[in-house]
């Protein structure tokens, strides 16, 4: 009896362990998804910004932005804006500089 007393509370604690390491990684998604919302918001304030092609994509804090836009000042001001975003741990600049006529 108490054999088997025991054995249903070890697998109450893995099962109570699994949804402990569940609510981490869908902490870590909501996280991410806010992060990702907040600098989507900041490029769409931001006149210089607005009007590009910019993804946005957040994985465990880091951001990854991909796209083009038209001068190195609004890649760098990309970057710079979305490093500043609360979460953001690290950011990887892909944008493509496009000179438009």
């Amino acid at each position: 009896m108490d054999q088997a007393g025991k054995k249903i509370g070890d697998a109450a604690d893995k099962v109570g362990d699994k949804m402990g390491e569940q609510s981490m990684k869908a902490g870590v998604a909501i996280d991410d998804t806010e992060i990702t919302a907040k600098i989507k918001a900041a490029f769409l304030a931001e006149s210089g910004l607005k009007t590009l092609q910019i993804s946005v994509d957040t994985v465990k804090g880091v951001v990854t932005l991909t796209g083009s836009v038209d001068k190195q000042s609004q890649s760098d001001m990309a970057t710079a804006m979305a490093g500043a975003v609360s979460g953001v741990s690290r950011v990887n600049n892909r944008l493509v500089v496009i000179m438009r006529n």
